[in-house]
């Protein structure tokens, strides 16, 4: 757990600064995100819990989206990987992935923080398994793309 705190921390601190130039913003984005999809596989299986963490995220939603904005590459073609051949192409957004990945992890952080490790874990496992983790797929797929076509 300590492990992926560090990650979660990471991305937040990265996600609350200022942005850097894009090929680094490029970099780091693609680091981090393969990092935490990495870290979040292994993560413990836990009881569900009822949460509310009273800390709210720094970034609002249109904040961190904004701050997303700074990455070279923002929309992406999107279709379901088990559906071939591909019957409903769609749009995908980096800078909204990494909003909704931000405050996902910003959430159990806070958790994690508060010394509630439990209830941290199923945080960030259940919405990994439901929310974030796609996010991070979808986003660390067309930054790849990105990166290795320029």
């Amino acid at each position: 757990m300590d492990d992926f705190a560090a990650l979660a921390d990471a991305f937040c601190r990265w996600a609350e600064a200022d942005a850097l130039d894009g090929a680094q913003e490029l970099q780091l984005a693609r680091v981090l995100l393969a990092k935490l999809y990495a870290a979040a596989l292994v993560l413990p299986d836990s009881t569900p819990r009822e949460t509310d963490p009273t800390e709210k995220p720094t970034l609002l939603p249109r904040e961190a989206f904004r701050r997303f904005g700074a990455l070279p590459i923002n929309m992406y073609a999107t279709c379901d990987p088990l559906v071939v051949p591909c019957e409903q192409p769609g749009v995908g957004d980096v800078a909204d992935d990494l909003a909704d990945i931000y405050a996902d992890l910003h959430r159990g952080l806070v958790l994690y923080r508060s010394g509630d490790v439990a209830a941290a874990a199923w945080e960030w496992s259940f919405r990994f398994r439901f929310h974030w983790g796609d996010h991070a797929v979808g986003a660390l797929s067309a930054l790849q793309a990105f990166a290795t076509r320029t």
